[in-house]
């Protein structure tokens, strides 16, 4: 797994998918390989082309906002140059579901070249509402961050692989990883990715 290079890409608007960022930036590192985070959430951090020609792998983290990534992602995503490179997604939300965010997304990423390998999901405290009501106000956690962990050990295991990585064919909850109790931090696996 050494001596891998992985462009972190992400967009935070509230630091949930931040955390995350760096929760799992740290975990690649720990497992020898070198990353690059990669902040776009500021309009300016889109205007310049995103080089990836110098990277193994793309790691992108997005938010999920009424059931896709923000749509200045969305609109961003099919603009970049993805060469073929192997990709993981993570998704970050705290409402209710993660809606259409891992289908749309993969497939904006495909359009831009890239090979989605796989994609997995993090609860987060939901940010913004009008109302002042709270939803896991006290997420991500120790626990979501073990997770986080072991993504980064996929994402590692997957990326070193020469040959493209067949998707996981378990259904929603990859066996190993997911937790059986949504509220206390899990990894799914789409099927299909």
């Amino acid at each position: 797994m050494a001596n891998l290079r992985i462009a972190l890409v992400y967009f935070s608007a509230t630091n949930v998918t931040h955390t995350y960022a760096q929760v799992i930036r740290d975990g690649l590192v720990d497992r020898g390989c070198a990353v690059q985070l990669f902040n776009v959430t500021a309009y300016a951090s889109r205007q310049t082309p995103l080089r990836l020609d110098g990277f193994d792998g793309v790691v992108f983290g997005f938010p999920v906002f009424s059931d896709f990534a923000p749509s200045v992602i969305n609109d961003w995503l099919p603009k970049l140059e993805g060469m073929g490179k192997k990709c993981a997604l993570f998704l970050t939300y705290g409402g209710r579901t993660t809606g259409y965010a891992h289908f749309h997304t993969r497939l904006l990423l495909e359009q831009a070249g890239c090979q989605v390998l796989f994609s997995a999901e993090f609860l987060g405290r939901h940010s913004f509402n009008v109302g002042g009501w709270r939803v896991l106000p006290a997420r991500p956690n120790a626990q979501d961050f073990a997770v986080a962990q072991e993504y980064a050990t996929l994402v590692a295991e997957r990326f070193a692989k020469e040959a493209p990585v067949a998707a996981e064919q378990t259904g929603n909850n990859s066996p190993a990883l997911a937790k059986s109790n949504p509220w206390y931090g899990r990894m799914q696996f789409v099927p299909g990715l």
